[in-house]
């Protein structure tokens, strides 16, 4: 937690006492909002959105495998019946809350499913399975493909768009 320092205060006097015009103030005064604005940056990078993250080939590569191995839980529509849906507002609540990540949702699909030969497909193909999943759910595709890579996807935070 970061505390300002109040004019006046205890700590306030004892930076001023015998420091000529306040240099050992304004020191620590510039660190301290050095190291606000650095917090700050982090933070701000910490979630990057869901933007191009996947491309269109991917996807329909994607497709391709959904329908073949999820399609019979999970619905032609991603609408869920009877597993999870994968599209619509239960969906976006389950994993549009700013604090799932696009590794978490990958994590899932790779070790869960399909449901009757979980991890049965290679790390590329379940990458392509989520790139559909993201098409679908309105998320825009971008030049290069998702690669099945947590450092690349824990970065990136699942939020409502």
């Amino acid at each position: 937690m970061i505390r300002f320092v109040a004019p006046g205060s205890m700590l306030m006097d004892a930076l001023n006492r015998d420091q000529p015009h306040g240099r050992f103030r304004q020191a620590i005064m510039g660190s301290m909002f050095s190291l606000a604005l650095a917090i700050l940056a982090g933070l701000s990078h910490a979630a990057h959105p869901v933007e191009g993250v996947y491309s269109d080939p991917q996807a329909a590569r994607g497709d391709a495998l959904y329908q073949q191995y999820c399609v019979a839980c999970h619905g032609a529509r991603l609408e869920g019946n009877p597993a999870a849906a994968l599209t619509g507002p239960a969906f976006r609540a389950r994993w549009e809350d700013g604090a799932h990540t696009l590794d978490d949702l990958f994590y899932i699909v790779r070790t869960l499913m399909p449901n009757n030969a979980p991890g049965s497909l290679s790390k590329p193909e379940y990458a392509d399975v989520v790139a559909y999943i993201l098409k679908v759910n309105g998320y825009p595709a971008g030049q290069a493909d998702l690669l099945p890579k947590a450092a690349i996807m824990k970065p990136v935070v699942l939020q409502p768009h």
